[in-house]
């Protein structure tokens, strides 16, 4: 960058000259005109479209500041509208938010807790704990049968005295079954563990559930 047309003062001769005086001599002169906006929201809507192109999600993620920088009467209003979506949609990170967005957030999730019935709550965690309860009382019962059958089977070989090929087949056979068996009893028994354990969890979730209820509403009693 050149000033031009400079007025100073000479130090050798204390006049006055111009430095880098156009009006002495010729000159050609190329002239690059880039995109022309009226203001600084014309060219924000612009660069924002321009990446749209390259990645569309940008209007997604942008859609409130998009429409914020459109020139029309109903722009604003679209874009608080798009904003509100976008809030409850949970793209908009809590770090851009304002005061008022956060109160509001915070005052739905309130009234969205007071809103769940506490016996309803208390109903479902007994219907869970009864049916984990019915589920590990037919483990209990297929292992009984099992045990039951080996021993009948037992007595059978010792009262007959069968040494047979074919009794022994048939016993090795048993046992395949047996173990079969066990295999898929100590499954059920670890689903059964693992739905105690989670029944369990989920109580101790709805209790401490029904304590925030508790404390944000006085008279809800447990």
């Amino acid at each position: 960058m050149k000033s031009i047309n400079q007025e100073v003062i000479d130090s050798q001769t204390g006049k006055v000259v111009k430095v880098n005086d156009l009006s002495q001599g010729t000159y050609d002169v190329i002239c690059k005109a880039g995109p022309s906006f009226r203001n600084r929201q014309e060219q924000t809507l612009k660069t924002m479209l321009d990446l749209a192109q390259v990645d569309p999600t940008i209007l997604q993620l942008g859609g409130d500041l998009l429409l914020k920088n459109v020139v029309s009467p109903v722009a604003d209003a679209l874009a608080e509208r798009r904003r509100i979506q976008m809030i409850a949609q949970g793209v908009i990170p809590e770090s851009q938010m304002t005061d008022e967005e956060k109160a509001q957030i915070a005052q739905r999730q309130a009234m969205q807790g007071q809103a769940q019935d506490p016996a309803m709550v208390l109903a479902q965690a007994e219907s869970m704990k009864a049916q984990a309860e019915q589920l590990r009382a037919q483990v209990e019962l297929q292992k009984l049968q099992l045990e039951t059958a080996k021993i009948q089977l037992e007595a059978q070989k010792m009262a007959a005295g069968l040494q047979s090929d074919q009794a022994n087949l048939q016993l090795d056979a048993f046992n395949a079954e047996t173990n079969r068996m066990n295999t898929q009893i100590k499954a059920q028994e670890a689903g059964a563990k693992i739905q105690r354990d989670q029944v369990a969890t989920q109580g101790q979730a709805l209790d401490n559930q029904l304590k925030v209820v508790s404390a944000l509403n006085p008279f809800v009693r447990r």
